[in-house]
């Protein structure tokens, strides 16, 4: 909506000029620049956004997502205090209408809001990267339960061949846990595992339930919603043919 609202200003202060409206912002540089920073920057946001999202998000890729995210406001802070606009496509078009320490203060408050939002989760910084990356962890940033275990996995170079040709959550599925070993780092791994794990899925069975129980289906019952909540959260795919197979299709007159 932003993008539009900015692609067509121009055409937007005509109609409301042709209306006897006020289309007076649309016609000061600074505001409009504001408005082009406000498009460049919340297309960044939507983009983390969208990143963040999926079924098979851990905590560990998001925590690094947001870190990211992070790292690029540090980037444009400093980028921006030197007048560079390389990542704000819209607002380079209007960076000789502006002194710059409006911009680096807008980024500076987004940052401390990232940083006091997800204060709670860097608490957490070495459980997830005991959990995401074990054969980088630094033994000593560990509790004492992980270390011993930490140092057997890390040294075990059957494990560690396996470990890169795997995802994360398939390698503790398939070697840690059949194993029978690292029963601390396991228990690490399926609280990881287990975090947002019902989040997104939690987000998309309600926008399914909202568009199965329209008033165009007053005669669905309870019984009908709890299987299209069952069939709408799982990954697995039903075999309609064989399920079907045995069915007759037509009933007997």
């Amino acid at each position: 909506m932003l993008e539009r609202v900015y692609a067509l200003r121009e055409e937007i202060s005509m109609f409301l000029e042709s209306k006897e409206q006020d289309n007076s912002h649309f016609l000061y540089p600074q505001w409009v620049g504001k408005l082009a920073f406000l498009v460049d920057i919340t297309t960044h946001m939507n983009t983390l956004n969208l990143e963040l999202q999926g079924k098979k998000k851990d905590v560990f890729e998001m925590f690094s997502q947001i870190n990211a995210f992070e790292s690029k406001l540090q980037l444009w802070e400093s980028q921006l205090q030197k007048g560079n606009y390389s990542h704000f496509s819209s607002l380079q078009n209007h960076k000789k209408d502006f002194i710059p320490d409006f911009f680096v203060s807008s980024i500076k408050d987004l940052r401390k809001e990232f940083s006091s939002r997800f204060a709670d989760f860097r608490k957490y910084r070495i459980l997830f990267k005991l959990f995401g990356t074990p054969y980088e962890t630094d033994v000593e940033q560990v509790a004492e339960e992980y270390q011993l275990e930490l140092i057997d996995l890390q040294c075990n170079e059957s494990l560690k061949s396996k470990y890169h040709f795997e995802s994360t959550a398939d390698f503790y599925k398939k070697y840690i846990l059949p194993s029978g070993k690292y029963e601390n780092i396991m228990a690490n791994a399926k609280l990881m595992m287990s975090l947002f794990g019902s989040t997104y899925a939690c987000e998309q069975v309600f926008s399914k339930m909202k568009y199965t129980k329209s008033h165009l289906r007053s005669r669905l019952r309870d019984d009908h919603l709890d299987d299209v909540l069952l069939l709408s959260s799982t990954n697995i795919s039903p075999d309609v043919d064989k399920l079907s197979h045995n069915k007759q299709k037509q009933g007997s007159h």
